[in-house]
């Protein structure tokens, strides 16, 4: 290398290169050692048809791209090749010409990267190992004929132009990825990205050449809508594995994201051509579509991949994304059984005989999210209205007892239920189910969303919280779980808060309905409930304040809890405060959480628990429903949580504990943080706590009205009741099916009448 850089600027420095360019150019004098031949006659190639000659100039730059990637490219010309050809591909270097027909069924090894041949050798093809195929002789009008017997043979037509046809081959085996990129990719799809990246750098830090590393770092970008990196690092890929199709319909995502969408497409028509129906590149393809946007085209694609992979889950559900998107719900939700396994088509619900509707109960304290819905079915008699209840199989719960609390729960409130083991799940069962949260990890076996869809097609759900937060993981669980996704008709309070699911979930929301929330039904008229003696007695004539911590605790602060902020001082203010009483109220997973994460010791939280009970006036409140303390609270200190909003309808005051480090530092959250900003009290220091806690004791319990009716004006509350509104929302979309069921069927019998 050093004597080649000597030799260089000793021969061709500047100077030189820069006199010798001005010789050429005002003189027509060559430089010394670069003088242009004698000129030769002219050649007349393929004797002067230019058609043919432009043809052999498509496939000698497509060898020439070959020669520029490959060690070596072995042509393959038998004697029927014309001259011509042999003396173009000569002028590249590397290219090795073979005379004569290949050997048939050689092994890979010897197999040409071109075979030429002529229309009337198209029988002796059959066999042939070649990568492609050339007819040098044929016009367009000679492919259909030739591409129906080449393609008995596994080829397939590359252009409109030349006829030049590739082998389909299957996509090469990924290698077996190296060490950490294996678990970096599992990490990778469970969405913890942080951890996913540094993995895959240090892959790439022992191995700067490891394709896989940096094909997962440019997914871990493109899954941060970084499109400009995710773009560099799949190029650098390619460069290291350029016949990768994968890779190239990566590339293909990160420039669409970009909004690059010419250069988007023809990087995936560069891998459809080399394989037409390549899955991965059909997808990207019909996303691209959509953003151009041209939806049409979109679904023509997708109705192309599930045709050529019938078997393919995931090419039918993102056909039936794209209808969900489309504003067509049950054609989507057709199509997402069909992904999970289940192909009968979803049948109509009758609208003259009685109709059912389940409801799945598992967690007493989010019974609330769907009882007014419940009384509103089971009040009306053309509905069969079942309540189902299940164990709440959540991994955190710390005793058995508290996974079959539902249970006692409804046998307490005298609401007529049954026993999971006792109800008979199968099609057509139910025509309608409501899940009381998304989370299939909760529910025994038979019962997650994807086994439901078999036996119920219409699941229905309203959220069980009032949602707030603003990390990806909250817009994932709100937002993109499966129920989410799948369900056929979810239960918006707003009609910002039914736009979330346009932002945050792959289906949209056009099975989104604002109706209002079910929760406020009951928040709403809490005064009309039954007075819980024993928290009566607790309280006496004090005013109490209701103190929500939220399980989000974490060593660096940087949850959604500040319990470890208020832990000591809270307790001892309420000590110096005989006046007023504390009920708190943590989350069903708060303690457990602390042991967990090694934040406190047993030893610390029973010392706690003790604090709080020798000072008279704390209470510690661990019963099936929160309803009975919102009943008798006077105001709420919480942290960044649900309960901001619920308590926020009573229209009582509310504190909002702000921690300076955690999600909602910057309030970016979309929908219902104005509340909090205006009419919550904020706190980041003792001395904003002590203020609202002499704020409590001066107003002795009053409600303000006016100040109730804009909290449930800004909180979107119905009044008409969000429980009747949904029913009646169910009932209009059964409807339009059976309208609709009805105007196919008259459409498919005027068809076969014509």
């Amino acid at each position: 290398g050093a004597a080649g850089a000597k030799w260089f600027d000793e021969h061709l420095h500047e100077a030189k290169r820069r006199a010798g360019f001005a010789a050429l150019a005002f003189d027509g004098v060559s430089p010394a050692g670069f003088e242009l031949p004698e000129v030769e006659p002219t050649s007349v190639f393929f004797a002067g048809d230019t058609d043919r000659l432009l043809q052999s100039a498509m496939v000698y730059e497509g060898v020439q791209e070959l020669h520029r990637r490959q060690e070596t490219v072995t042509v393959a010309l038998p004697p029927s090749a014309p001259g011509e050809l042999s003396e173009m591909l000569s002028t590249l270097p590397r290219v090795r010409l073979t005379e004569g027909w290949p050997q048939k069924n050689a092994d890979d090894a010897k197999r040409p990267d071109l075979l030429v041949f002529g229309k009337t050798e198209v029988e002796a093809v059959g066999g042939v190992r070649a990568v492609r195929l050339w007819c040098h002789d044929a016009s367009p009008e000679d492919f259909e004929g030739l591409s129906g017997k080449l393609g008995a043979q596994d080829f397939s037509l590359q252009s409109r132009i030349v006829a030049v046809w590739a082998r389909n081959e299957k996509a090469p085996a990924a290698a077996a990825a190296p060490d950490g990129v294996a678990q970096a990719r599992v990490l990778f799809a469970k969405g913890n990205l942080k951890a996913a990246l540094d993995l895959a750098r240090a892959a790439l830090a022992r191995d700067n050449r490891c394709v896989e590393a940096l094909v997962l770092l440019g997914e871990i970008a493109l899954a941060r809508e970084g499109g400009v990196v995710a773009e560099k690092v799949f190029r650098q890929a390619l460069l290291l594995r350029p016949q990768d199709p994968a890779i190239g319909v990566l590339l293909g995502d990160a420039l669409r994201v970009q909004g690059k969408l010419e250069p988007a497409a023809e990087c995936l028509e560069r891998v459809l051509r080399a394989r037409p129906h390549e899955l991965a590149a059909l997808l990207a393809l019909a996303r691209l579509r959509q953003a151009q946007p041209q939806p049409e085209l979109a679904e023509a694609v997708l109705r192309d991949a599930v045709q050529h992979h019938a078997a393919s889950p995931i090419a039918a559900q993102e056909l039936g994304d794209f209808l969900k998107r489309d504003g067509r719900v049950l054609e989507g939700l057709g199509w997402h059984r069909r992904a999970l396994g289940w192909t009968d088509d979803i049948a109509p619900v009758s609208s003259d005989g009685r109709r059912s509707v389940v409801f799945v109960a598992q967690h007493a304290s989010t019974w609330s999210s769907m009882a007014s819905v419940f009384e509103a079915f089971r009040a009306d008699p053309k509905w069969e209205t079942i309540l189902v209840a299940l164990p709440y199989n959540h991994p955190y719960l710390p005793k058995p007892e508290d996974r079959t609390a539902i249970f006692s729960f409804l046998e307490k409130e005298g609401i007529p239920h049954m026993r999971w083991e006792d109800f008979r799940l199968e099609p057509g069962c139910a025509d309608v189910l409501f899940l009381q949260n998304p989370y299939d990890v909760t529910r025994p076996a038979g019962w997650t969303v994807p086994e439901l869809l078999r036996s119920v097609p219409r699941l229905a759900y309203a959220p069980y919280a009032i949602e707030i937060g603003g990390t990806i993981e909250d817009a994932t669980n709100q937002f993109n779980l499966p129920l989410q996704n799948l369900g056929w008709a979810i239960f918006a309070r707003s009609e910002e808060h039914r736009a979330l699911f346009a932002r945050h979930g792959r289906v949209g929301n056009a099975h989104v309905i604002a109706t209002g929330h079910p929760k406020f039904d009951l928040l709403c008229h809490l005064a009309d409930r039954p007075v819980d003696a024993e928290l009566a007695a607790f309280a006496g004539d004090r005013p109490v304040v209701l103190w929500n911590p939220h399980f989000d605790i974490r060593p660096d602060g940087s949850g959604y809890s500040t319990f470890l902020t208020w832990w000591k001082f809270l307790p001892e203010e309420f000590a110096r405060r005989p006046d007023l009483a504390l009920v708190i109220r943590p989350h069903p997973l708060f303690f457990t959480t602390l042991e967990a994460r090694k934040l406190l010791t047993r030893e610390q939280i029973d010392d706690f628990l003790a604090r709080c009970a020798a000072a008279g006036n704390i209470r510690i409140d661990r019963s099936p429903t929160y309803l009975d303390v919102f009943a008798r609270a006077d105001a709420l200190i919480s942290d960044g949580a649900s309960f901001l909003i619920e308590y926020g309808v009573t229209g009582k005051p509310v504190c909002y504990l702000h921690n300076s480090r955690g999600p909602l530092a910057h309030l970016h959250y979309e929908v219902d943080l104005d509340f909090v900003r205006k009419e919550c009290a904020w706190a980041e220091s003792e001395t904003d706590i002590r203020g609202f806690l002499d704020q409590v004791k001066r107003a002795g319990g009053v409600i303000d009205a006016e100040r109730v009716a804009k909290a449930q004006r800004l909180l979107s509350v119905n009044p008409l009741g969000a429980g009747w509104t949904i029913k009646r929302a169910v009932e209009a979309r059964l409807e339009a099916e059976t309208e609709l069921e009805a105007a196919v069927g008259a459409a498919d019998e005027l068809c076969q009448t014509v």
